[in-house]
């Protein structure tokens, strides 16, 4: 979404892919089964493929039942995962350790959780399994079955004993899991375990504020139904609300304003909803914001409104929507720069045209005195900088060092820029303070074309 919100990554790189039907593969060629010895090699094979008769010959034969593969996972593991009821009896009778753990600290018990093999975990669980181990990253069995939305295996982890209030290394709990993947079936049940439904993880994220940026309308529902806070905020000041603003999620926007979400809350960076909202591009939220109150001259850390949030992203109709509720064309931010001046900066052609339409000063300078057609000139943007001229902004606006857009676009090597600008009657011999001239500028700066299309025009060398 943004700067300032967790990683875009939902899952993690913790969240393996297995569980959602990717085909695994046992060991890889050779050099593996070398590795473990061909008897090992086919015990652990056959406990992945469910191979019984195969498995049960193997343990007769005196293959070590424990033996592990090049991840540190046992046959035991493999039949959990794989949901293989009868492998897994099999093992267990032969004193297969039931808690041993691979090189990522997982166990069958957080395997077959996480695959959502109810028969196999309630086996593992009578068998001795720890309710209550964590793998290397501090997901337990509980978290792995709610991330999935193992409803059942849920409920016999509880029953089991498993603690809601667990947290992963993150500080995520098995709330937040559910949360972050939208398992909206199992979040009612850890809350009536008496999971904390407002508890922070380590960047203060709630479970609300997961699935609000998140776009998870109904984990977001059954949240707020259980009355799940929708103004705590992060570390970095972000709430649930400034989340679903600034990724254009409008339904759960409206669900959280309804709930009672502040309008008026500001992060770290001074940003609010509505200038998340601006800075995303999203019309409809900020349609939803401004009707719930949202201020709209309000300002970041840095000065900027949500006009010139939108203006300078280039969304033209955010910039609609924000003109039309009377925002202030002529708002400045700490570098006195205005929506115009941010929209030609970055090019933004449809955006400038919409705001010269509705007024906006084609002279406003900013702190370095610089106009908007000086910056349209300065980034090369052609088109801005012909409805600039169009509009009759001053082609020879001066900023406060004396430059002209003429020598900015020189001194850029803006050939097209340089052009246009002399087309609309741009002085190619005016000086800067310090003596300078556009010629000059390019010939410092070997823009060889520019120096030719200059001299043509008539620019002397001093």
């Amino acid at each position: 979404m943004m700067a300032h919100t967790p990683s875009s990554s939902v899952l993690g790189s913790r969240w393996i892919p297995v569980l959602r039907g990717v085909v695994w593969v046992l060991l890889a060629g050779i050099a593996a089964e070398t590795a473990l010895g061909q008897d090992g090699f086919l015990l652990l094979e056959a406990a992945q493929r469910g191979d019984l008769r195969s498995l049960q010959s193997l343990l007769q034969a005196g293959v070590p039942v424990d033996t592990k593969d090049e991840d540190g996972r046992t046959a035991l593991m493999w039949a959990a995962r794989q949901g293989h009821r009868e492998v897994v009896a099999t093992l267990l009778r032969a004193k297969a350790a039931v808690n041993a753990r691979d090189k990522d600290g997982m166990t069958a018990l957080m395997w077959a959780a996480g695959a959502g093999h109810k028969p196999v975990v309630l086996q593992l669980l009578q068998a001795g399994a720890d309710v209550h181990a964590q793998n290397k990253d501090g997901m337990t069995a509980l978290m792995w079955a709610a991330g999935e939305g193992h409803l059942e295996v849920v409920q016999a982890l509880l029953q089991a004993g498993a603690r809601v209030s667990t947290q992963d290394r993150s500080g995520r709990t098995a709330l937040t899991w559910a949360a972050r993947l939208n398992r909206a079936e199992v979040i009612p049940v850890l809350l009536k375990a008496g999971a904390n439904v407002n508890a922070p993880d380590a960047e203060g994220l709630t479970a609300l504020t997961w699935a609000a940026g998140l776009g998870h309308r109904a984990a977001v529902e059954a949240l707020l139904k259980a009355g799940a806070d929708p103004n705590v905020k992060a570390r970095n000041g972000l709430t649930a609300l400034m989340w679903a603003a600034g990724e254009g999620h409008a339904a759960i926007v409206q669900a959280l304003l309804q709930a009672g979400a502040d309008v008026h809350a500001q992060d770290v960076n001074g940003m609010t909803a509505l200038l998340w909202a601006a800075r995303g591009g999203h019309a409809d939220v900020v349609r939803r914001l401004l009707q719930a109150g949202a201020r709209r001259e309000a300002k970041d850390v840095n000065g900027r409104t949500a006009l010139l949030w939108a203006a300078g992203e280039g969304h033209a109709d955010v910039v609609q929507v924000l003109i039309q509720a009377g925002a202030d064309l002529q708002a400045r931010d700490r570098e006195g720069r205005t929506a115009l001046i941010w929209a030609a900066r970055e090019g933004r052609a449809q955006v400038v045209d919409v705001l010269l339409r509705a007024g906006a000063d084609k002279e406003a300078r900013d702190a370095t005195g610089r106009t908007a057609l000086s910056w349209a000139a300065g980034e090369g943007h052609v088109p801005v900088l012909k409805l600039l001229i169009q509009a009759r902004a001053d082609v020879n606006a001066p900023d406060a060092k004396g430059m002209t857009p003429l020598m900015w676009a020189a001194w850029q090597g803006r050939v097209e820029a340089v052009r246009v600008l002399l087309q609309a009657g741009a002085d190619v011999n005016a000086h800067d303070r310090s003596g300078m001239t556009a010629l000059l500028w390019a010939s410092q700066k070997a823009h060889a074309e520019v120096v030719r299309i200059l001299r043509e025009a008539g620019a002397r060398e001093r």
